[in-house]
């Protein structure tokens, strides 16, 4: 007897800042306190501010280059 074939949803993951996709082209970025944003929305950031990324939940601030890059399977 074959087992029911599982539903299987695909999750989007949406950029608090933004509030645009995150994708390929639009990877998301992990800061060090755990929060993920997309890069465009930390790009602009850091452009803005002189390297520096200030977390909208927490207040938090730190390099642009202490970002990393999540991967999402």
């Amino acid at each position: 007897m074959p087992l029911p074939y599982s539903k299987q949803h695909h999750s989007k993951l949406v950029c608090y800042i933004t509030k645009e996709l995150m994708d390929t082209e639009n990877p998301p970025q992990v800061l060090p306190n755990g929060y993920v944003y997309s890069t465009k929305a930390l790009k602009e950031m850091a452009e803005k501010n002189n390297g520096k990324i200030t977390c909208p939940r927490t207040g938090l601030v730190c390099n642009y280059s202490d970002l990393v890059k999540a991967y999402i399977s």
